[in-house]
Order: C-alpha cells, then sequence, then structure tokens
C-alpha cells in the first residue's frame, strides 16, 4: 500500500487544536490517503493523559477513521538507530521517536541527508524544537511520496 503522506503526533495535534498547520493538515486529511504510525498514536495518547486534556476517545476515533495506520516493521526499527545517529548531527535532542516516524515516511534506500529537510516549527507538544522533515522526497519512495511533518 502506498500513502501520499504520513502524518506525525505534532500534525495532528496542531490539527485538533487548531494550530498554524491545520488548514494544510486538514488538506490532506481530505484526500483520504495518509497514514500514522503507530508511535504517533501512542504519543498523542500519551499527551492527552500526561495534561488531562478532555476528547482522546473522539481524537483516537477521528484518526483511525481518516487514516491508515502503520504498525512499527523491523526494517524500520533496524534502521532507526542510524538515523537517530543522523538527526543528532543537526539536533542534539532529536529522539528515538524522531527517527522512527522519519523512517516510517522514507523508502528503504534512502537516507535522512540526503531525502530530508530541517524546518524550525512552533510549539509541538509543548514545545519549541528543529525537527527532521520529510516535505518531498528528492527520490520516488514507497510506502509514502510525502510526509506532513510541520
Amino acid at each position: 500500500m502506498t500513502y501520499e503522506c504520513v502524518f506525525d503526533s505534532f500534525a495532528w495535534a496542531d490539527y485538533f487544536r487548531g494550530g498554524p498547520h491545520a488548514e494544510r493538515v486538514k488538506e490532506f486529511i481530505d484526500r483520504g490517503n495518509g497514514a500514522t504510525p503507530v508511535l504517533a498514536i501512542a504519543e498523542l495518547s500519551a499527551k492527552f493523559h500526561r495534561e488531562e486534556l478532555a476528547g482522546w476517545k473522539d481524537a483516537r476515533d477521528f484518526i483511525l477513521a481518516h487514516s491508515s495506520v502503520v504498525d512499527l516493521l523491523w526494517p524500520v526499527a533496524d534502521r532507526s538507530g542510524e538515523t537517530l545517529k543522523q538527526l543528532r548531527t543537526r539536533r542534539k535532542s532529536a529522539g528515538l521517536a524522531d527517527a522512527i516516524m522519519l523512517e516510517t515516511a522514507l523508502p528503504a534506500a534512502s537516507s535522512v541527508g540526503k531525502n530530508a529537510s530541517m524546518v524550525d516549527r512552533g510549539a509541538g507538544m509543548g514545545r519549541r524544537r528543529r525537527v527532521a522533515s520529510v516535505m518531498r522526497p528528492r527520490v520516488p519512495c514507497e510506502p509514502t511520496k510525502r510526509c506532513v511533518r510541520l
């Protein structure tokens, strides 16, 4: 299965709170060919519960109805260590979740340095930081063609 985009937890959080990128995320949601890594759902669940935000069940059900859920596959897990190492050359605070999300959106043969761009995003999940962002991979890729990483 191929997807037009992969939504990370920041994209969903921004959409739900009506943030500055909500309309852009909505455009991808409306196209109906997006995927959400299972890890993004776990991050959102943790955020809702940690901050005692109302509406987790509705948010979760919306995500499940409007995107395909992508499991963490062993090749993605296997490549994520190298990806994390490369991400940390640009952003010391990069986490394993960032690497896994990025690898979920990249083709197996790609590398972070060749196919990812860095963007400065606003207060994603309550903090300001630079993150890896695959907006338009320079080579055709499977399973995705784009990754919404705002």
